[in-house]
């Protein structure tokens, strides 16, 4: 499958502080540009305060949950079928977060 366009231009899935603001957001965004460019954000309407988040991955469910340095939920998925055995995430080349079987 060819990797789409934008795919070499992007970050990482990393937390990153934006306008040098103590919040952090986790995200994937365009890299080497002079204005910071979101391809994709988790938590867009709930920044993480301060440099502390942790995205666990809910190995009984599947679903992704960002939290903050005191435990305090920020962002998840919401799955509509629990995943049954070994769930992973992955960052398609599409630009989609998704959680699926790990394959064996």
């Amino acid at each position: 499958m060819a990797k789409p366009h934008w795919f070499p231009k992007v970050e990482p899935l990393n937390f990153t502080p934006v306008n040098n603001s103590h919040k952090r957001y986790l995200g994937v965004w365009y890299k080497n540009i002079p204005i910071q460019t979101v391809v994709w954000v988790a938590n867009r309407n709930t920044p993480i305060n301060g440099s502390s988040g942790i995205l666990r991955l809910n190995t009984t469910g599947g679903n992704l949950v960002l939290t903050q340095n005191n435990d305090t939920v920020v962002w998840s998925t919401t799955l509509l079928t629990k995943v049954p055995n070994s769930p992973t995430a992955i960052l398609l080349d599409s630009g989609n977060l998704v959680v699926k079987v790990k394959e064996e």
